[in-house]
């Protein structure tokens, strides 16, 4: 039996169900404090109980205002971050730092906020899912079309090699900042170190000892396909497909090579 399985029967004595018996008028008052981590327990039962699609169902039916990331119920940080159309119409720089500020919430948090994140999560599904999806892939595909316009007017090849070089490294601060963990590295580290990823990742996909399994490699496909390829416009796909391809070759140190 689980630990939250386990639990339910006292927590339903806390609040006078099940087979419990009468409080005594002289046992002292309840801690607030306990009282409200069992609130949250509950909270967190009653989100597996009802799943995702009851979540969904609340959160699609009215606008939802921005939570505290700092202070706020993880509960509505998460659902926020990830279930709402609301935080897909937030700026890119914007979404990024919230993201950060998640990321430094899940990091940091109790055995409490462990339990919340562990029900939020199993009650994902149906259409909750795909908005979580869209999501994920509005912000990276806002990530790259943060870039790809201005390489796509560029034909002096010099140039080209110029702007794929600071691309990069904006990138990288900006995935760092969506990390919460930015970098003092200076922009010759960072594209140093993009260069030697590029490498040990072609050498890891040409060694059939260490390279990617194929259900791996088909299912990052599929996302790539199905979500980024599917919410993008065409004009997205397009420029997004030349600069990341171009940005392999030039981590690479291949030609870039022509349109």
């Amino acid at each position: 039996m689980s630990d939250v399985q386990s639990s339910l029967p006292s927590l339903m004595d806390e609040f006078g169900g099940g087979n419990a018996e009468p409080q005594s008028q002289s046992k002292p008052p309840r801690d607030p404090k306990q009282v409200k981590r069992i609130r949250g327990a509950l909270g967190a039962l009653g989100g597996l109980a009802i799943g995702g699609a009851m979540v969904w169902g609340v959160l699609a039916l009215m606008p939802v205002p921005k939570p505290d990331y700092e202070t706020g119920d993880l509960d509505k940080v998460l659902g926020y971050t990830l279930l709402t159309t609301e935080f897909d119409q937030l700026p890119l720089e914007e979404r990024i730092d919230l993201i950060g500020q998640v990321v430094k919430r899940i990091e940091s948090m109790d055995a409490e906020e462990g339990t919340l994140m562990a029900a939020f999560a199993a009650g994902i599904a149906g259409e909750a899912r795909q908005r979580l999806e869209a999501n994920a892939a509005g912000v990276m595909i806002d990530m790259w079309d943060e870039f790809a316009p201005g390489y796509q007017r560029i034909t002096d090849p010099a140039e080209r090699e110029a702007y794929i070089e600071q691309a990069t490294v904006d990138m990288i601060r900006l995935f760092e900042r969506m990390d919460g963990d930015p970098t003092d590295k200076t922009d010759e580290e960072l594209l140093a170190d993009a260069r030697a990823q590029a490498e040990r990742d072609r050498e890891r996909f040409t060694d059939p000892m260490r390279g990617p399994s194929t259900a791996g490699v088909a299912r990052m496909a599929s996302f790539m396909n199905r979500e980024i390829g599917s919410r993008a416009s065409p004009q997205q796909r397009a420029r997004i497909a030349k600069i990341s391809r171009d940005m392999t070759r030039y981590l690479r140190g291949e030609d870039l090579g022509g349109d």
